[in-house]
């Protein structure tokens, strides 16, 4: 089968594209990137106890700190 060549256009310029390794084909899950969110703009225990009791719970479910 033939090989497909893919190039990036900078400046003008076709430069071929060459990947060293597999792109990377796992996808987060809705739910982990959601309480990725959350917590990241939580910085202080204070703001987790302000939450809504379903969502505090909903971010208790995960099971590894992020």
């Amino acid at each position: 089968p033939p090989r497909r060549a893919y190039y990036i256009y900078s400046g003008g310029e076709k430069i071929p594209l060459v990947l060293s390794r597999p792109l990377s084909s796992n996808v987060a899950t809705l739910q982990h990137l959601c309480r990725k969110t959350v917590n990241g703009h939580l910085d202080s225990y204070e703001k987790v106890t302000q939450l809504p009791g379903p969502i505090r719970e909903f971010l208790d479910q995960y099971d590894a700190p992020l």
